[in-house]
């Protein structure tokens, strides 16, 4: 699933699970190198990701898919999350 996909996909349904599905789906796709740990906390920490950033679903698929570079065992979740904290913010790079 591309990102492109992945926001039509979001975009044709109004149902939380099924937004947060393919917001998972996405993660597994794009950052296939990360630990087990990052897989089992990954739903928990989608929905907590949303209510910090207003379910902005979008913004958050395309903060997934940029940061699809990262590698190793190092926690994805933690780096997505400070990424999201400092576009709320405005000290984003572009």
């Amino acid at each position: 699933m591309i990102l492109n996909e992945c926001l039509s996909k979001i975009e044709q349904t109004d149902i939380r699970k099924d937004r947060i599905t393919i917001l998972g789906e996405l993660f597994k796709e794009t950052h296939k190198t990360t630990n087990e740990v990052n897989f089992t906390t990954m739903y928990k920490r989608i929905a907590v990701l949303l209510k910090a950033n207003y379910n902005d679903y979008y913004e958050l698929a395309r903060t997934i898919y940029e940061t699809k570079h990262l590698n190793g065992d190092g926690n994805h979740w933690n780096y997505i999350t400070a990424v999201m904290k400092n576009k709320r913010k405005g000290n984003h790079r572009e």
